[in-house]
């Protein structure tokens, strides 16, 4: 698993902002709020923040190549369930707007 990275994207340039001690401080104490979320928060580094414009994914496709961490969970739904799921709802907001 990796975390505080983006997919390659050539197109699409990552900003990082380094925390300061104040800054990095609030954040602890706000994300010290979610106790059940802990473990999951513990896999992160605080610092530094990275950013960049969201690409417009289609969730109905595959993600890219590698094991997929969703289904490494043991959850009842597989993703290949929820590309499915997602392939329907992207139809029906396209329906929608249409």
């Amino acid at each position: 698993m990796a975390t505080g990275a983006f997919w390659p994207d050539a197109g699409r340039r990552a900003a990082v902002a380094h925390l300061d001690q104040g800054a990095l401080a609030r954040k602890g104490a706000a994300l010290s709020c979610y106790r059940s979320q802990a473990d999951i928060i513990r896999l992160f580094s605080p610092d530094p923040e990275t950013y960049r414009l969201a690409p417009r994914y289609n969730f109905a496709n595959k993600p890219p190549p590698g094991l997929y961490l969703y289904d490494s969970f043991g959850w009842t739904i597989t993703s290949t369930q929820w590309q499915r799921h997602a392939a329907r709802a992207l139809a029906q907001i396209e329906k929608t707007a249409a």
